[in-house]
């Protein structure tokens, strides 16, 4: 798989912005892709050594909802599933990530 296609985007969560602090990054990943090559995506595209990947598939939620104005039929609505990987790196290399500052948070 190619390293540009391993790496979808940053994980913005609460959790994930506390873990910077750790050098651990959560990034969204490809369904398919496995630890070595999110590993090894990394090192290419950033430069960067890892030192741990962990990763999870969270399951797309399902919900129903209403197909048109005044019909009574019902159609299933499926999220897609997204695979995160909670990458640890060397101590005092880091990744461009978007973090939340105070001035964004009163906004």
């Amino acid at each position: 798989m190619k390293p540009e296609l391993v790496i979808k985007g940053p994980v913005l969560s609460e959790k994930a912005v506390l873990l910077v602090e750790k050098d651990v990054y959560g990034l969204k990943v490809d369904l398919k892709a496995t630890k070595t090559e999110i590993k090894a995506a990394l090192k290419e595209v950033f430069d960067v050594d890892v030192v741990k990947v962990r990763t999870l598939i969270t399951r797309g939620d399902s919900s129903r909802r209403a197909r048109s104005k005044g019909s009574s039929s019902v159609v299933r609505v499926k999220k897609p599933n997204v695979k995160k990987a909670y990458v640890q790196l060397k101590k005092g290399q880091s990744l461009p990530v978007p973090t939340m500052t105070a001035d964004a948070a009163e906004e």
